[in-house]
Formats: C-alpha cells, sequence, structure tokens
C-alpha cells in the first residue's frame, strides 16, 4: 500500500476526499488528513508518504509552501494540488514544485479515480527502475571516476590496508602497474583573502577551477591522476616505468601547472613534491613527503616547487647566527630608531631563509625575536608594574602565516605600536615626576636645605634629567618655581597674620631674614614690611 497525506482546511472537504475513494483497492492508504500545512509538516517530522493532496489557499502555511519545504527533503513524493482557485501562477508554481497534477474544485469521485491510477502505475514504475540493476550499473560507470578519485585518495591517506591496494585499485580499473611513484600538492597562497578579493561570491568555485585546469594539463599522461584534496589543495599522482624520468617528467609538470594558474589567475601559488617511492601502496608515504614540503612555504615562498629532499637540513647555524640581529635589533628599539629597527628584521629572517632551517628550528626562532622585542621594551619602562604582557594571540597569529614577508611586516608593525605606547608611558612618567616634584615642594618648602639634589634623591633621579624635564612642563627652572611658591607663602602669611618678617622668613624656608628680604624685593618688587602695608 502507497501512504497517502490529505491536506485540506475545510473539515466537509476533507471528509469527501476520504469518503469518496475506495483506496484500498487502488493501492492506497490514507495515513494521515492534516487541516492545515503546519499540521502536515509536524506529521511528516516523523512519518513518511507516498502521495500528498494538498490544498493551496490555507492558514499558517499554504500549499505551495507546504511542498517547497517538503522537496527539500524528499524529491519521491507524489504532489496533487485540490484547490478552487484557477489563476496562472499558482499553476506555474505548482509545475516548478514538480507536482503531479493540478485540479479544479470541485472533483468527482471518477477524475480522482482516475488520477490516483495514473499516479499509482507511475509510483511502481519509478520504484522498479530505482531497482533495475541495468540503471545501477549505468549509474555506477558514470560514477566511477568519482570512485576511483575517492579511492585514491583514501590510499594516499593510508586508509587501504597495503595488501588490500592493488585488489581494491584494480576492482575500478584503476592502472596500478609502474616502477616509480611521486605525489606532488598544489596550493594557493593565502587562498582564502585571495579567493575571495578575486572571486567573491563565487570563491567556492576556485578550487574546481583549479582542479580543472591540473586535468588539462594531465589529459595527455593517462597514467597520472589528479584529484581535488581537502582545504583547496590540488594532488597530483605520477606513476611510471623508470625512476629517474618520472621524477623529473612529474617537476616538469608542477611547474607548467603553477605557471597556467599563475598566469590565468595571477595568484601566488606553491608546490610541494614528495619522494619517488618503488611500490604503488607507498604513495601514502610520497602524498607525506609533499605536504611537508608544503609546510615550508612559508620560509621558501611562493611560486615554486619546494621538494622533500631539499628542506631535509639540520643547520644550527640559525641559532648561533641569530644572536648579533638580536642585538641589533635590541639597540634599535633603545635608541628609538625605526629604520634601523627594520632593516635588523628583514636580516633576521633573510638569515633564517639563507641557513635553511627546519621549520621547527624556525618557529622557535620566531618565538625568540618576539620575546626578546618585547623583553627589550620592558627594560625600558620606569614603572615595572606596567610591564607590557607578551602578547601571545600575536605569535600563535605568526604561525599561522604562510608568507615570510607578512611575518616579518606584522613584527614591524607591532614594533611601531610598542614604540609609541612607550613614547607615550614615558611622557606620561615625566609628567608624574614633575608632579611628585611640585608635590614635595609643597610639602617642604619651609625646609632651608631642600634643594634640587635633595628632591632627586627623594624621586630617584639624576639632577641634570629632573632639571630639565621640569623646566620643560613648568616653563621655569626648579629654582624660579621653588622661589616663587616661597614668596606667594610669603605673601599669604604677611596679610593674614601677625608674624613678624624674621618668623615668616623661616616659616617659608629662609635662615637669613636679609637673604629673604633680598628675595622676596626681587621678586615681588617691594620689602615685606611695604607689601604688608599696603
Amino acid at each position: 500500500m502507497y501512504k497517502v497525506l490529505i491536506v485540506e482546511d475545510e473539515l466537509p472537504v476533507r471528509d469527501a476526499i476520504i469518503s469518496i475513494i475506495n483506496w484500498e483497492i487502488l493501492g492506497f492508504e490514507v495515513v494521515y488528513a492534516a487541516e492545515d500545512g503546519q499540521d502536515a509538516l509536524n506529521f511528516l517530522e516523523d512519518h513518511e508518504i507516498d502521495l500528498m493532496i494538498t490544498d493551496i489557499y490555507m492558514p499558517f502555511i499554504d500549499g505551495l509552501e507546504l511542498v517547497r519545504r517538503v522537496r527539500k527533503n524528499d524529491k519521491y513524493c507524489k504532489v496533487v494540488f485540490l484547490t478552487g482557485y484557477n489563476e496562472f501562477e499558482y499553476a506555474k508554481e505548482a509545475i516548478t514544485l514538480n507536482a503531479n497534477k493540478y485540479l479544479l474544485k470541485p472533483i468527482t469521485k471518477d477524475e480522482l479515480t482516475t488520477v490516483l491510477e495514473e499516479i499509482r502505475e507511475n509510483i511502481h514504475q519509478e520504484i522498479t527502475e530505482r531497482n533495475n540493476m541495468s540503471r545501477l550499473k549505468l549509474e555506477y560507470e558514470k560514477r566511477r571516476e568519482y570512485l576511483q578519485d575517492k579511492l585514491l585518495y583514501d590510499v594516499l591517506l593510508g586508509f587501504i590496508p597495503r595488501d588490500r591496494v592493488v585488489e581494491a585499485c584494480q576492482e575500478l580499473g584503476v592502472n596500478t602497474a609502474g616502477a616509480a611513484y611521486v605525489v606532488g600538492v598544489i596550493e594557493i597562497m593565502n587562498k582564502k583573502q585571495v579567493g575571495e578579493a578575486v572571486w567573491g561570491e563565487d570563491y567556492s568555485l576556485l578550487h574546481f577551477a583549479l582542479y580543472n585546469i591540473c586535468k588539462e594539463i594531465i589529459a595527455d599522461y593517462p597514467r597520472h591522476y589528479v584529484l581535488m584534496g581537502d582545504h583547496g589543495k590540488i594532488i597530483v599522482c605520477f606513476i611510471s616505468d623508470e625512476e629517474t624520468k618520472n621524477y623529473g617528467k612529474a617537476y616538469e609538470i608542477l611547474g607548467e601547472m603553477l605557471i597556467s594558474i599563475r598566469h590565468i589567475y595571477n595568484m601566488d601559488v606553491v608546490a610541494g613534491m614528495g619522494e619517488c617511492y618503488m611500490e604503488f601502496s607507498d604513495f601514502q608515504y610520497s602524498f607525506q613527503d609533499a605536504l611537508t614540503a608544503l609546510e615550508y612555504k612559508v620560509i621558501e615562498g611562493a611560486n615554486q616547487i619546494i621538494v622533500k629532499t631539499d628542506i631535509e637540513r639540520s643547520s644550527g647555524k640559525g641559532h648561533r647566527q641569530s644572536n648579533e640581529f638580536l642585538e641589533q635589533i635590541e639597540v634599535a628599539i633603545r635608541v628609538n630608531n625605526m629604520d634601523n629597527l627594520s632593516k635588523y628584521i628583514h636580516l633576521y629572517f633573510d638569515m633564517l631563509k639563507f641557513n635553511k632551517v627546519q621549520l621547527g628550528e624556525f618557529k622557535s626562532l620566531v618565538l625568540t625575536l618576539i620575546t626578546r622585542i618585547f623583553a627589550t621594551f620592558n627594560q625600558l619602562i620606569v614603572d615595572k608594574k606596567e610591564n607590557i604582557v607578551l602578547d601571545f594571540y600575536l605569535v600563535e597569529e605568526l604561525l599561522k602565516i604562510n608568507d615570510l614577508n607578512l611575518i616579518q611586516e606584522k613584527i614591524i608593525q607591532k614594533c611601531e605600536e610598542l614604540i609609541k605606547q612607550l613614547e607615550q608611558k614615558r611622557e606620561d612618567d615625566k609628567a608624574i615626576l614633575v608632579f611628585q616634584g611640585i608635590q614635595y615642594i609643597e610639602s617642604y618648602y619651609d625646609d632651608s636645605n631642600l634643594d634640587l639634589s635633595t628632591i632627586c634623591e627623594v624621586l630617584h633621579v639624576s639632577s641634570s634629567y629632573f632639571a630639565r624635564i621640569f623646566k620643560l612642563y613648568k616653563n621655569q627652572t626648579f629654582l624660579e618655581y621653588l622661589t616663587m611658591f616661597r614668596m606667594e607663602k610669603a605673601k599669604e602669611l604677611l596679610k593674614n597674620s601677625t608674624m613678624k618678617v624674621f618668623e615668616i622668613s623661616v616659616k617659608v624656608g629662609y635662615d637669613d631674614p636679609h637673604y629673604f628680604s633680598y628675595n622676596f624685593r626681587k621678586n615681588v618688587g617691594m620689602t615685606p614690611s611695604h607689601y604688608r602695608k599696603e
């Protein structure tokens, strides 16, 4: 029995549809009668049907929207629209939704019976076709290339046991015969940013476009294969009867692919190439070699083929030679020379590239550079409570970047930020020192021994430095400010107290009344006694 769902918001019509047809004789069973589209969708969450007879105009969710949602998950369900609206737009939408019939109310028993018989035969025929072995074989042939690619990818990933590899390939017609096997992997540098900038909304097609370019180039070599790898990578498998020729030819073909991609799309690309192995089942090792080589793109740069054997190096020179550049970088930071700082950062990375350091050593040396930069800046900060914390997010970001130039730009940009931050801290520190000096004057101006050296001892700074920044911020010397402050205090006491002049002299920091009177007259323009009388 084929299962039927009836959707009709008018109860009399719904009951009539159920009662006028002998469903069982026609090979159908009404499994549910829904009162609207939402009711129908709720039922379909847990049930499967073969035929849906639905009205179009209903509350909440109409028949057209109902079918649109059903079609997302079920393309085989048959649909009959039964409606009282004879409008062209409705009929047009019904055709778009692949409806089987569009019937106008009222409908007779015979008309509905004829439609159900046609749909029953249609369902039966489709089921028969889906189960037809010859049709399955034809579909298999169409999908054979896909299955071959999937099998090869599984071989590269090591998902197929070694003793099953050749047999599995023979079953799908993959020719494994040969004496040399090499894998190359192609990748776009900064593919996400570049792809979105060039392709925009069609970015997802970029991977397929690269695959087509490589497929066309390799079309004349039936024993080589091109696969679409993950994360936008293109994998090329080379098979040959001779090791030397295979390796050289593989290198040549990969180079042609890089040139074509760069020429057509103007994108920076890079390829990793594995070692040559003697057995088909060892393809997975050449693939891993190629991926390892590809990781060195951050050091080697774009638009070239990185060969596994070329990156097998262990020099140790990187750490030994890095110190002299680190020292120059530190000096540039201390003297605030941004040009030299940028220059030595570039030389530091040139040294790493020239010495062909291993990838692990490269990452270690990048971390060493960042740590040294932050440590140097912190040494220049007066208040150790305000030390700049090492930015681990920056380190993580740098180690993910595949472009050596971009890494250098990011580090230089961070140095510029830190220099500005340090300059601001220095200005703040100067302002704080001057403020603390003024506070000290206001608290101890009555001390006749108060002078520049005394206050500098308290603030732990050199006299020359404090004198320079005090003059810069207050536009007068320390002594001028101290004298001015004492005179103001003396003027207050002269006007607001009955203290004698010699007493006021001691009160504002002068042991010698004559010297006090001399300074008062010099700065105020009259003697203390004269000032009091005014």
